[in-house]
C-alpha cells in the first residue's frame, strides 16, 4: 500500500527545490555563468530534484508491487508502462537520469552552459511530475471505495 504521507512529504520537498530553482531560471545565460553559488544551488537542486522523483517512483513500484526496477531509468519506464504516468512523459524525464548521473559522478567537468539549458528546459517537468503524482493517487484511491 503506498504511504500516502511519504509521498506528500517527497513532493513538498520536490517542489520546494523546484521553486528554489526559480531564481536561477529567470537569469540570463551570462548572470548565471558569473555567479558560482547561484551554479551550486542549481546543481544541488536538480540533483535532489531527478533523485527525488526516483524516490518517489521506487516507493509506488513497491507498494503497488509493479514490478522490481533494476535501475533508475526502469523505475521511469515502469511508471509509464503500468499507467502511472503517461508513457511519453516518463521518457521525457529519461534525459534527465543522464544529467543526474553527470551531476553525480562527474561534479567537476560540469558544463555550466549545458546545466542553464537543462534547468530552463526541466523545470516544468518536475512541477508536471508532482501533478501526475496526485492525479494517480486520487485515482488509485477513488478505485478501492
Amino acid at each position: 500500500m503506498v504511504d500516502r504521507e511519504i509521498i506528500d512529504y517527497r513532493l513538498s520537498k520536490l517542489r520546494d527545490y523546484a521553486n528554489r530553482l526559480n531564481a536561477t531560471r529567470e537569469m540570463s545565460l551570462q548572470e548565471f555563468l558569473e555567479q558560482t553559488d547561484q551554479q551550486l544551488i542549481a546543481e544541488r537542486c536538480l540533483q535532489v530534484c531527478i533523485e527525488t522523483v526516483i524516490d518517489i517512483g521506487n516507493h509506488i513500484i513497491a507498494a503497488k508491487g509493479l514490478g522490481k526496477p533494476k535501475d533508475y531509468r526502469s523505475v521511469l519506464e515502469i511508471l509509464g508502462s503500468r499507467d502511472v504516468l503517461p508513457q511519453d512523459f516518463a521518457q521525457g524525464l529519461l534525459p534527465l537520469l543522464g544529467l543526474r548521473n553527470r551531476l553525480v559522478h562527474q561534479y567537476d567537468t560540469i558544463d555550466r552552459k549545458l546545466l542553464f539549458e537543462n534547468l530552463k528546459q526541466n523545470l516544468d517537468h518536475f512541477r508536471r511530475f508532482a501533478e501526475l503524482i496526485v492525479s494517480y493517487l486520487e485515482r488509485e484511491s477513488g478505485q478501492r471505495r
